[in-house]
């Protein structure tokens, strides 16, 4: 019995020594973070410290493996930052209002990449304003991706893979500059094929086949003859998508800001104000983000009613492609 009593004895020791047990009855959150992201931890050890805001690269160019799709004319000076200590909740990403709303150019929002998985994509659908969906071709998911857009009242466009810089990969559809005319036009049919209802084209990465003017006129010959416009997403400062469009009598238009370069919440807010201080100057903005981006569909959601309180409007895509007029300076 002398024996029992000191390991009970022990045991009422080591009990005592124990730390309180955690209250439960609260789930445990954590922050939203894109675990997709190149440089996102484990997604098994969600972070305990926001991660470190990182500014736009000024680069023309900088397509990865991953496809990373860089703002090449923004201005890092011109985009708005977060005042030290400021919350999620201010409003430190909206510009002043230097112009009245009727004097500001309208926005334009697409969203890239549609096609390669339904996750989270009804989030962005939900997105009460006109957008754009564009889809890639030729992927498990490319014609339900359209159908569900359409369904939801959403523009559809081609996502059309083309070759980037040092190698990296487009995907399944992709054309390039060593591509004959004929394997151009032929592909492009295909994937059009595979994105029932797209009204327009826009290029996946692309930093090298949007140089070439011969793969260009091909493309925007085909588009044209088929009754649609094409976005240039500027991939390459270089792009002589503009210049060709002129020639070939395309409808068409420029992508202005990429939304989510950097996916975190500041990044994206900071695209975004810088989106709204181009409208100030009275231009239509065309804003690129991507599906594959979940913190993009909620920021979206939020913000939407705030943009419309302020008095910025968006508008289809559609409604803003035109012919370039370049001996008159601009689009006629």
């Amino acid at each position: 019995m002398g024996l029992l009593a000191v390991i009970a004895l022990l045991l009422g020791l080591i009990i005592a020594l124990l730390p309180e047990p955690v209250d439960r009855d609260e789930p445990v959150t954590y922050d939203a973070y894109d675990f997709s992201a190149p440089d996102a931890p484990h997604a098994s050890t969600p972070p305990t410290d926001p991660p470190v805001e990182r500014p736009p690269r000024p680069d023309a160019d900088t397509e990865t493996d991953a496809d990373t799709e860089t703002d090449a004319d923004a201005a890092p000076s011109a985009v708005p930052q977060p005042p030290d200590g400021s919350g999620p909740e201010e409003l430190w990403w909206l510009p002043a209002a230097t112009v009245p709303p009727d004097l500001r150019g309208p926005l334009v929002l697409v969203l890239d990449d549609a096609g390669n998985s339904l996750d989270a994509y009804d989030r962005f659908l939900r997105f009460p304003g006109p957008m754009a969906v564009s889809v890639l071709p030729q992927l498990d998911y490319s014609v339900q991706a359209a159908a569900l857009a359409a369904a939801a009242g959403k523009e559809i466009m081609l996502h059309q893979p083309m070759e980037a810089l040092r190698g990296a990969d487009p995907g399944l559809g992709s054309i390039g500059p060593a591509d004959p005319s004929g394997t151009i036009a032929a592909t492009i049919r295909e994937n059009l094929r595979t994105v029932p209802g797209a009204i327009g084209v826009n290029n996946h990465m692309g930093s090298l086949a949007t140089t070439d003017t011969r793969l260009m006129r091909t493309v925007l010959t085909t588009l044209h003859e088929r009754g649609l416009f094409f976005l240039d997403s500027r991939t390459s400062a270089d792009t002589v998508g503009r210049s060709v469009a002129a020639e070939v009598g395309i409808p068409f238009a420029e992508r202005a800001v990429f939304l989510d370069n950097w996916r975190t919440r500041e990044s994206i807010l900071s695209a975004l104000g810088h989106a709204l201080e181009l409208s100030q100057r009275g231009e239509p903005v065309v804003m690129i983000g991507h599906v594959t981006v979940p913190l993009l569909a909620e920021i979206l959601l939020e913000v939407y009613p705030v943009l419309e309180a302020h008095g910025y409007r968006f508008v289809p895509v559609s409604r803003l492609v035109r012919p370039v007029n370049i001996a008159g300076g601009g689009e006629g």
